[in-house]
């Protein structure tokens, strides 16, 4: 198994809003590991390989855009399953959801946001 260091870019629109999804969803997760364990961990461990997937390559076959429907699955389910979160940790969960939506409408539809070019 050989682990390759892959330097993107760093002004491409996917790679910042990745790294800002991830970001973010990391952020909530530590956050929710608190009070929901279970969803806390797994937001956690989704977030972290995406953070990672974007600078190395693991020779295992997990695109972004698979990560992506992955963390935004659980930041729906975390938004609407609040759990022992106060009101002002609920704002990150949702900075991390309109992140993560952006860049798979940037993936999947083209879409360009001319303040991130």
């Amino acid at each position: 198994m050989t682990i390759t260091l892959h330097i993107p870019d760093l002004l491409n629109q996917v790679v910042l809003l990745s790294l800002l999804a991830g970001a973010f969803a990391l952020y909530d997760g530590i956050l929710r590991s608190r009070g929901s364990k279970l969803l806390g961990i797994v937001e956690i461990v989704v977030a972290v390989l995406m953070l990672v997937s974007i600078f190395f390559d693991f020779g295992i076959n997990v695109p972004l855009t698979t990560l992506a429907i992955v963390l935004e699955v659980i930041l729906v389910i975390a938004a609407i399953w609040r759990g022992k979160m106060k009101r002002g940790t609920v704002a990150v969960t949702i900075v991390a959801l309109v992140a993560t939506s952006l860049l798979l409408l940037t993936l999947f539809f083209g879409l360009d946001l001319p303040i991130l070019t």
